[in-house]
């Protein structure tokens, strides 16, 4: 089944304790044409593929393509989808989770060809909540459950599971929600309550003889920083270091994953009626400048009339909230994914009625103050097989920077510009690399594409 939805743009201009004017230009892309669905993803609510999103909801997958705004029903239909998950290495490898009921005796489903079809698998497996896949391993992939206190490991790609530690366990808390840094595939970082009400994040090495051992469990925050705030989304960039940010109860922090209880608070609510204690199931960061984010979530509680979209160019010390509700009537946002041109797809559901609905928002990056910064460094040619010239307001002396490959490996490190402002990458190959600029207070990230 395919419906073309009713295209509508608005500019949205509300400021709320902020100390300049922002605006977004959101694209309305409808709801899902039935009435009657919803979304129980926790964590991996939506993916990005060859120009559609895909949905995880309780009638199977659903794909909107962006550029005509059709929606259609791509499978699984009578399934209940646990979560989406788009490989970030295999093209077209695509995994989605399903309940176990009366419909359906099957966890876990493939497709390899985007979610044009599907696939089952899931062998050994229970019902999984996300998944994160191994860098620099493909076919390694490790997944939290649903219901329990767990993990599970496939070391084929999905198709067979296994508990973490042969099912002895470990120090689970509940929900689990799994994060791997680009650069690291020999540590992999969760979230959870541990007990309840007590909101850590730890960490396991990899065992380098056998990847489903697990060991060295190690706290990275404790509840003395985070209290009772349960991670809800941990996020991980090829452009953002060893930084982890995580979305939480009332919060969303910024990690920094080589030190203890080294957080930074980009939203922290206590409750304020003009800061919700939302809790931030999505958030964004933007390549090109990494203290402008975009997050959201929903309050544990009655959510009529309180659309929770927020936006801050640095890094929270200022935020806007975006007050429209869409044609919702208690908004909640599951999921923030990049798309085109630096454009975001908002997946929202309805807390009260079934209905599931997909915005597409341009960042206030046109804004004055977003390309002021931008403007302050520019790089070319670009794309390039040989060499980028820095064209910026700065002196070589001024600056230095760090070049990060699409894994987040870091390539080079320079103190300092050289003289010619000319960077050689005919060593490079060929992919896409992340020039990180530190000029005084100001940090700057350009991307290049190498030929």
């Amino acid at each position: 089944m395919k419906t073309k939805a009713i295209l509508t743009s608005i500019i949205i201009l509300v400021s709320i304790n902020i100390g300049f004017a922002q605006n977004a230009i959101f694209t309305d892309h409808g709801f899902i044409p039935d009435t009657d669905i919803t979304i129980i993803s926790p964590f991996q609510t939506a993916a990005y593929h060859d120009g559609n999103i895909l949905i995880a909801t309780t009638k199977g997958v659903w794909k909107n393509n962006i550029a005509t705004q059709v929606w259609e029903n791509v499978g699984l239909q009578d399934k209940i989808i646990t979560f989406i998950y788009k490989h970030p290495t295999i093209p077209g490898k695509i995994f989605a989770g399903a309940l176990i009921d009366a419909n359906n005796t099957t966890p876990l489903f493939i497709s390899n060809d985007g979610g044009s079809t599907w696939t089952a698998a899931g062998n050994g497996a229970e019902v999984l909540s996300n998944i994160v896949a191994r860098p620099n391993n493909p076919n390694h992939l490790y997944a939290g459950t649903y219901y329990g206190y767990n993990f599970m490991i496939s070391t084929d790609g999905g198709n067979n599971w296994v508990y973490f530690n042969n099912g002895s366990g470990g120090a689970i808390g509940y929900p689990v929600t799994l994060a791997f840094l680009p650069s690291n595939s020999t540590q992999l970082f969760y979230g959870s309550e541990n007990p309840m009400d007590n909101a850590e994040l730890d960490r396991y090495d990899i065992n380098t003889s056998d990847p489903t051992q697990l060991d060295n469990l190690t706290t990275i925050v404790d509840n003395t920083v985070w209290s009772n705030r349960r991670p809800d989304k941990l996020q991980t960039y090829s452009y953002t270091g060893n930084y982890l940010y995580v979305g939480q109860e009332g919060a969303l922090s910024k990690v920094n994953t080589d030190s203890t209880n080294d957080v930074a608070f980009i939203y922290k609510s206590n409750g304020e009626p003009e800061k919700p204690y939302t809790y931030m199931y999505a958030h964004w960061v933007d390549p090109n400048d990494i203290n402008h984010l975009v997050f959201g979530g929903n309050i544990n509680g009655d959510n009529t009339g309180l659309m929770q979209l927020y936006e801050t160019y640095n890094e929270g010390a200022t935020f806007h909230r975006y007050t429209n509700l869409f044609g919702l009537t208690a908004p909640m946002i599951r999921d923030i994914v990049e798309i085109d041109a630096g454009k975001l797809a908002i997946i929202i559901k309805d807390q009260y009625d079934n209905i599931v609905k997909l915005l597409v928002m341009e960042p206030s990056a046109l804004s004055l103050g977003r390309n002021s910064l931008q403007n302050l460094i520019n790089l070319y040619p670009n794309p390039t097989n040989d060499f980028v010239i820095i064209s910026s307001y700065f002196t070589s002396r001024e600056m230095s920077f760090e070049i990060y490959n699409s894994l987040g490996q870091l390539i080079e490190n320079k103190t300092q510009i050289p003289e010619d402002k000319k960077i050689y990458v005919k060593n490079f190959s060929e992919g896409i690399y992340y020039f990180k600029f530190f000029m005084s207070d100001k940090i700057i990230v350009k991307s290049v594409i190498v030929k």
